[in-house]
């Protein structure tokens, strides 16, 4: 038998301090990696006024998720046109896009307002509201830089991504940088049908790469790493729409980059189209859900429009995460038919409006791809695969991947929410117990012999539980701080305060010591002492 060592060492604060000071040594790429990750998203927030609607914290998951989904489509047009995008195209965009962001300010606080406001109170400019949004914004961008850190620590000895997965995105990558646009084929690497494999993720990773002009190996990378911390905006995002309690959005982000072992753990496989999929899917329900309630028929058709864009670019990102997103909101719907009484219908109507144009416009937007995939991959796929076989359901299900870190606590504390909301009659019990109801009846398909069975399977299902589990458990823990302080008076409710943050920090300072090794061994490819022995 092989004789084999395990060596460890204890990872402290001054281990941390010596990694930032070595990850601030490579701030340009991580400057440019925020312009392709910000930048195109957040001039369609400008433009389309979103601003107006959603508030700092929620403009910065918004403008993430609209990035990625943004690229594909502008690189989906251009190789149906026959157009080559290069570094100067990308640069040229880049520039279009901040012009377009600095107009839109300068159309919203024009020069001739700019003399007045610096002569009002500072007790009228800047209000109650305002200083809580300004809060959360900095409070949300520290747990994203902490969790960041975290990532980039964790890969820290690798020269390039971990498992198969990576290979393969690598290959498709250097493809589109070749070509300078998305291929007709993958032939002779691949022998697979373009529309099989979804190009959203590639496109980004492309366009990164060529504004940073990083190689494949370290740019997808580090790109993948900046993916794994900005899920949390996302988390974000989807908590703030669903309870519309920012406190709960913020502690569920927290609970997602440091107590949760999902989505750290899909670097381990290189799982990224997944993990950008799921960024962009709160952004495209988060969209839908004010476009419902606006007020004007000019707000609903910005979010129409904003909400297609988001969800074409998950369609040409994952398809199978665009099957999650549709479960979401079946789920809310039925919440709307529950809790809306006499009209209920009349609500829900108008959902289906919605969802009816969101459909039009982004097949629209993702045509070129999406009837190809239709064709060649969707449909032939429908019929069930073993019109035979017996039930067999879970049979891929893995509870291992839900435990480590935090992971038991984080399930505890979503079962007790949803009793707790469901006794409460907390319409956020409903739309998360349909959803993940929703999640696995549509994973085990192929299990009732029914069409569809091999789009969808447990271990996807499984590795994206984190999001519920994470808005449900920081709803909870939200909901008892603000029990508490209604209990409690004057100082005890500021020492409520300190012991509970100080509580979330302790266990997510623990939780991001073991996120640091989580990565399984057995999948890295190649550490940074293989590339002298190569």
């Amino acid at each position: 038998a092989d004789l084999a060592f395990r060596l460890t060492y204890r990872y402290g604060v001054n281990e941390l301090s010596f990694d930032i000071r070595q990850l601030m040594l490579s701030i340009q790429p991580i400057f440019q990696l925020s312009l392709i990750l910000f930048l195109p998203g957040y001039a369609v927030v400008r433009v389309f006024r979103l601003n107006r609607k959603f508030s700092s914290p929620e403009q910065l998951g918004i403008s993430v998720g609209l990035s990625l989904a943004i690229i594909p489509i502008i690189f989906l047009f251009s190789s149906t046109l026959g157009m080559r995008i290069s570094s100067s195209t990308i640069k040229d965009l880049g520039i279009a896009f901040f012009a377009l962001i600095l107009s839109m300010i300068l159309l919203d606080h024009p020069p001739q307002t700019w003399s007045r406001i610096g002569k009002r109170p500072r007790q009228v400019r800047i209000n109650t509201s305002r200083r809580r949004s300004f809060l959360e914004f900095w409070a949300l961008v520290g747990i994203l830089g902490f969790a960041f850190i975290v990532r980039m620590i964790m890969i820290g000895d690798l020269a390039t991504s971990a498992w198969v997965d990576s290979v393969h995105h690598g290959l498709i990558t250097r493809i589109i940088l070749n070509n300078g646009s998305l291929p007709e084929t993958y032939l002779p690497y691949l022998d697979i049908s373009t529309s099989a494999y979804h190009p959203g993720f590639h496109s980004s990773l492309v366009a990164f790469l060529e504004l940073s002009d990083m190689d494949i190996s370290s740019g997808m990378l580090l790109f993948g790493q900046a993916l794994n911390a900005a899920i949390i905006l996302s988390v974000y995002l989807l908590g703030v729409a669903l309870t519309r309690k920012p406190t709960s959005g913020l502690i569920a982000a927290l609970l997602t980059s440091t107590y949760s072992a999902m989505p750290a753990y899909y670097t381990s496989w290189g799982r990224y189209p997944q993990l950008a999929g799921l960024i962009i899917l709160p952004v495209t329900f988060s969209l839908l859900i004010a476009s419902n309630q606006a007020v004007t028929k000019r707000e609903r058709i910005s979010f129409l429009l904003c909400a297609s864009l988001a969800f074409a670019g998950l369609l040409l990102v994952h398809y199978r995460v665009a099957a999650f997103l549709l479960c979401l909101f079946v789920a809310w719907l039925l919440s709307e038919l529950t809790s809306s009484g006499q009209h209920a219908w009349r609500i829900v109507r108008r959902y289906l409006l919605d969802l009816l144009v969101l459909g039009a416009l982004s097949f629209l937007l993702s045509a070129p791809w999406m009837i190809k995939t239709l064709q060649e991959t969707i449909l032939p796929r429908m019929t069930p695969g073993h019109p035979q076989a017996t039930l067999n359901f879970f049979s891929d299900f893995s509870w291992h991947y839900l435990v480590p870190v935090f992971g038991k606590q984080l399930m505890a504390l979503t079962a007790i929410s949803l009793v707790w909301f469901f006794l409460k009659k907390g319409r956020i019990s409903w739309v998360i117990s349909c959803w993940i109801i929703f999640l696995f009846f549509l994973a085990n398909l192929d299990a009732l012999n029914l069409p569809g069975g091999s789009f969808v399977n447990n271990s996807s299902v499984a590795i994206m539980l984190f999001m519920p589990f994470s808005v449900m458990s920081g709803h909870l823990i939200d909901q008892l701080f603000t029990l508490w302080r209604q209990i409690l008076k004057g100082i005890n409710r500021v020492l409520l305060a300190i012991v509970t943050t100080s509580a979330l920090l302790y266990f997510a300072w623990l939780g991001s010591r073991q996120i640091i090794s989580i990565l399984n061994p057995t999948t890295l490819l190649t550490r940074q002492a293989d590339l002298i022995a190569l």
